[in-house]
């Protein structure tokens, strides 16, 4: 019997998880917490606690970090904590180039994050990567956060771009799940563990998605 031949597709986006992924932002988000935990009167909130929860969106936070607390009034305390928190975010060491070399090659380029609109802005703002997207997602407009598949079926919508055409980068479980949901194929990136995101991304590029 004859193997039929598997026909890939060219990858024409990526779409990127931000935290973890094209920037290092633990530190900064352990300083936003805990000022909302303060401000909540909550208890403080740990760094083996962070690291359990990190890459959940605010609405989760409600329920797991500050129980009775609407999500409108933990965003309102994320944005006032990061205003002075950004500057501790640390770029990933090839980000830029790899978004650099990504529009080079004529492959779209999208931020598709659980943080919630206004902040993440701020952060693509403050680190370059805004000018170097061709669209980005946050939470908010009534968007499900991640493992939902809003985000990343948004982004899609704005790139013109097809699930099928598409390769989702991300570090966390929540991410993986989104990905399957809008059925974009995934690549597991975690910047804390180091390697390089642009080796991570170049095999994948050359295989294209089957």
């Amino acid at each position: 019997m004859r193997r039929q031949a598997v026909v890939r597709r060219r990858i024409r986006a990526v779409l990127f998880d931000l935290d973890g992924v094209l920037v290092d932002s633990y530190r900064a988000w352990f300083e936003v917490v805990n000022a909302a935990a303060r401000r909540f009167g909550v208890e403080p909130i740990s760094r083996e606690r962070l690291v359990e929860v990190f890459g959940q969106g605010p609405e989760e936070d409600a329920r797991t970090l500050y129980p009775g607390r609407q999500v409108a009034e933990i965003q309102a305390a994320y944005a006032e904590a990061m205003a002075s928190a950004a500057g501790s975010i640390a770029l990933g060491a090839d980000t830029h180039a790899v978004l650099d070399d990504l529009g080079r090659r004529g492959i779209r380029r999208a931020v598709v994050t659980n943080t919630q609109h206004a902040v993440a802005r701020h952060v693509l703002e403050a680190t370059g990567l805004l000018e170097r997207l061709d669209a980005w997602v946050g939470v908010g407009d009534g968007l499900r956060e991640k493992p939902a598949p809003d985000l990343p079926a948004r982004a899609l919508a704005a790139l013109g771009v097809s699930p099928d055409e598409a390769l989702l980068v991300g570090d966390t479980h929540y991410d993986e799940e989104a990905a399957r949901a809008v059925s974009v194929p995934f690549l597991h990136f975690d910047l804390k563990a180091g390697g390089s995101l642009a080796e991570a991304l170049a095999g994948r590029l050359a295989e294209g998605v089957p």
